[in-house]
């Protein structure tokens, strides 16, 4: 991350903090705050007594654009909030929940933070009993804890010992409580982790669901959730086209990194989903891409009727549940490449019946072309003629003018800007979509 995309998440943070507290919206933030706003080195983890109602307010007075949310509890929102400077993107992600739930228990309810919350800089965070318990509670049912967590939960313990030790009997049986609390006292945490699967089975334990109606309602809640995540996928499916010389495995590359924050994970796919073939099969660099004969009408049906399948039960299978994981998939070609220049895939049979196919094929949320000059293209890759490349830049020109969502990036302008462009574009699409879900009127800022 760049100096200006640290001072941009710095100042974003303290933007959106100041916005909630001039609309009297209660939050809290509960760890990882010492060194806010300079140093945000992961996402901010808050309470707040209305979640979902942080998101209207952020819209409404247009101080970033929200680009994603994950909604992780039933009660638990991820935000992504994206801000640029006219020629990269800063991101900030908010953690935000109401309460505090795992494995059918609710720990800790967003009341006990609010109501005991303590200034802290421009901000709100708890008292320290109760982020000690909180960060403690944490870190058992994750079953994990590094070293500069545990100094942490032990500077927490130092500031109020009689009180962390009766949260810490909130959770654990005496025997357990009193192991956590040695360690925080001598900070030795060794025994900590050593018995840290016995530790999160003794506090499940000990915190019991309180009531058969209680477990049926967080679970149906949960499948709520879960139901929603499957019909409205929070990952984005993007393909990118263009002729040889356009720069596409360049541009994809860079948006893949710059947009990474806003997603849980990102894949590359070239041309097609390849079912059951791992993506560093077939994907060599084609050099000679008209080298070969066509194929005969009959083996080119044939081999349309095995990218159908391709493409249709790979997308479900393999597309799609990516989509549902939050992840960045970005194409590079498509089925509809073959459309512009069959001769590159060897194409032999009749064009209506590949467009025909191309109708019912899965679509990506958005296409984008990159586009430049024949001239420009030819001199970066030569791999056909100059005749060649006019004639398959027009039927790119004409083929995306008649897919959904599209849109056309000059690929002529120096690298950074059409990068750029292309993030504008993404970003763009999904600040939209997450608006639509949400109901939130003129989104853009």
């Amino acid at each position: 991350m760049t100096v200006s995309q640290s001072s941009a998440r710095a100042e974003l943070l303290c933007d959106i903090i100041r916005v909630l507290q001039q609309e009297d919206h209660e939050l809290c933030i509960l760890h990882g705050y010492t060194e806010y706003p300079e140093v945000i080195s992961s996402d901010v983890d808050a309470i707040s007594g209305e979640p979902e109602a942080i998101p209207h307010i952020i819209a409404k007075r247009k101080i970033a654009r929200l680009v994603q949310v994950l909604q992780h509890e039933a009660t638990a929102f991820y935000y992504v909030f994206a801000q640029s400077d006219g020629k990269q993107f800063a991101f900030l992600d908010l953690d935000v929940s109401m309460d505090y739930r795992r494995n059918g228990r609710v720990f800790f309810k967003g009341e006990e933070f609010l109501k005991a919350r303590q200034a802290f800089k421009f901000f709100q965070v708890p008292a320290p009993e109760l982020e000690f318990a909180y960060y403690m509670v944490k870190k058992v049912a994750k079953g994990e804890l590094d070293s500069q967590q545990a100094q942490r939960l032990s500077e927490l313990y130092r500031e109020a010992p009689t009180p962390c030790q009766t949260q810490l009997s909130r959770f654990f049986p005496e025997t357990e409580s009193q192991l956590i609390a040695d360690a925080a006292q001598n900070q030795d945490w060794a025994l900590v982790n050593n018995q840290m699967q016995h530790l999160r089975q003794a506090m499940l334990g000990k915190v019991r669901r309180n009531s058969l109606l209680n477990v049926c309602q967080y679970w149906l809640g949960e499948l709520r959730r879960l139901l929603n995540r499957i019909l409205q996928p929070t990952g984005v499916m993007v393909v990118v086209l263009g002729a040889d010389g356009a720069g596409k495995s360049t541009v994809i590359e860079q948006v893949r990194e710059h947009l990474s924050p806003a997603f849980r994970r990102t894949q590359y796919v070239h041309l097609r989903p390849r079912l059951g073939i791992a993506e560093t099969d077939n994907n060599s660099p084609v050099v000679d891409p008209h080298g070969q004969l066509p194929r005969s009408g009959l083996t080119s049906i044939l081999k349309l009727i095995y990218f159908l399948l391709d493409y249709g039960v790979g997308y479900v299978v393999k597309i799609y549940s990516l989509l549902v994981k939050s992840t960045f998939v970005v194409f590079d070609r498509y089925y509809h490449d073959l459309l512009v220049d069959p001769k590159r895939y060897r194409y032999g049979g009749p064009i209506w019946l590949a467009r025909l196919i191309g109708k019912v094929i899965p679509k990506p949320d958005l296409w984008i072309l990159l586009d430049a000059p024949a001239e420009v293209l030819q001199s970066r890759k030569q791999e056909v003629t100059f005749d060649e490349t006019v004639r398959q830049r027009e039927a790119y020109i004409e083929l995306i003018q008649h897919l959904p969502n599209s849109h056309i990036v000059n690929a002529a302008l120096p690298i950074e800007q059409v990068v750029s462009e292309t993030e504008q574009l993404i970003l763009s699409f999904m600040q939209n979509r997450t608006s639509k879900r949400l109901g939130i009127k003129n989104p853009l800022v």
